[in-house]
């Protein structure tokens, strides 16, 4: 796979955080796991392990996760693709 441009000029924010939350929902029986954050309040937290110093941050959780994503760089993206087992799911969209 050949990525040229960062995430964020190819996907939306809004769609991103919904993938997040919910895969299953978007694209039926994709290997993208469901459940990895649940809500609490107004915001979705994280349902794994996560770091000590990361436990005291109050903001939403899925939210951050989208920021990141969409703001990586295609070096950056390579670089993860490297490491993820081939065969994922569908292709995210706009």
């Amino acid at each position: 796979m050949h990525i040229e441009v960062q995430l964020g000029e190819r996907l939306r924010a809004a769609w991103a955080e919904r993938w997040v939350t919910d895969p299953a929902k978007i694209i039926p029986g994709t290997s993208m796991p469901s459940g990895l954050f649940q809500r609490e309040g107004d915001r979705w937290v994280f349902r794994g392990t996560i770091p000590a110093e990361f436990k005291s941050y109050t903001g939403d959780h899925a939210n951050l996760m989208v920021r990141y994503l969409l703001e990586m760089t295609p070096e950056e993206q390579r670089r993860l693709i490297g490491r993820t087992p081939a065969g994922g799911g569908g292709s995210p969209g706009k």
